[in-house]
């Protein structure tokens, strides 16, 4: 705290915090803080909190069975993996045909992970038991 560079630090804080017209930040401890520290108004300050978008979320089975299809040619040329993956199967997750579907016929090649809106009605997809819990690349 008796750094040259902290007591640098604190003077430009000090000062230019006065100079801005609007503070953003991303906590209210943050908001509480500025307001003591440096005696601003609190309707300076807003708080925007960090937070992501509602799109971000889990990928459920079938979102995560159409990446790593799709990856599976560059996971594939650096050396990564058993197999290539193919339509029913990649390193993480495999489908299988589904109980429901009515023959066998059905089943058999009618799956594209690109195109399928519902690949569950023809196929039970799974994530696989001895998948790689980790990718680096």
């Amino acid at each position: 705290e008796n750094h040259p560079l902290v007591l640098v630090a604190r003077i430009y804080e000090k000062v230019f915090a006065h100079i801005g017209d609007y503070h953003i930040c991303v906590t209210r401890a943050l908001k509480e803080w500025l307001c003591d520290s440096f005696s601003l108004s609190e309707n300076k300050i807003t708080v925007m909190y960090d937070k992501a978008p509602g799109f971000f979320h889990p990928r459920n089975v079938v979102e995560k069975h159409r990446l790593f299809y799709k990856l599976s040619d560059d996971l594939f040329s650096n050396g990564f993996g058993r197999c290539p993956a193919t339509m029913y199967e990649t390193p993480f997750t495999k489908a299988t045909p589904s109980a429901s579907a009515n023959d066998e016929e059905e089943n058999r090649g009618h799956y594209d992970p690109y195109t399928d809106d519902d690949p569950t009605t023809k196929f039970k997809l799974a994530l696989k038991p001895d998948r790689p819990r980790l990718l680096i690349r």
